[in-house]
């Protein structure tokens, strides 16, 4: 790391003395804590909106949290790692959700919930199907759909696996 010094004079106009800063830069940034970069749909409330009769997202649980009440995919994900998506119906019919896909890198769990309360909480979510290795270390659930019912659909690691996955759907 290369270390640079900053130096900055600050006066008021009229006054006749100032204030001067010094920072240095290597300081600062060999002090401060490495700061864990958590996933945008980590928590059930930031859920990522997925559509249509099938599909596919990327997406990835390294980093990912518990949030308190949060279901435990299959009853194997704890410590639970989740990252959370919202689908809802476009019509009647059996549908499948998968991390199946080659792209997937590690042990998956998936869980599929409608929620019991309005609005909808990650405490009050009632289990429609849920997964762990279904083709291989990775996940498939299959349910059938009920036109315009929300499903929130979470993607976790069979204890504390974490990693990249792909996600897809289809009727």
């Amino acid at each position: 790391m290369v270390a640079s010094t900053y130096r900055a004079t600050f006066r008021r106009p009229g006054a006749v003395i100032g204030v001067s800063l010094v920072l240095s830069l290597a300081a600062v940034l060999t002090a401060a804590p490495a700061l864990a970069v958590t996933q945008p749909n980590d928590d059930f409330g930031d859920r990522i909106v997925i559509s249509g009769t099938e599909g596919n997202v990327n997406g990835s649980n390294v980093d990912a949290t518990e949030q308190g009440g949060e279901p435990n995919n299959a009853g194997v994900s704890e410590p639970i790692e989740s990252v959370w998506y919202e689908w809802t119906a476009p019509r009647n019919g059996g549908v499948n959700f998968n991390t199946c896909a080659a792209r997937t890198g590690y042990d998956t769990t998936l869980g599929v919930y409608v929620a019991t309360t309005v609005p909808p909480n990650v405490r009050h979510l009632s289990s429609v199907a849920e997964n762990d290795d279904f083709c291989g270390v990775q996940s498939r659930v299959e349910f059938s759909a009920v036109a315009g019912t929300t499903y929130y659909i979470s993607v976790d690691g069979f204890a504390s696996e974490e990693g990249r996955f792909s996600l897809g759907w289809f009727f």
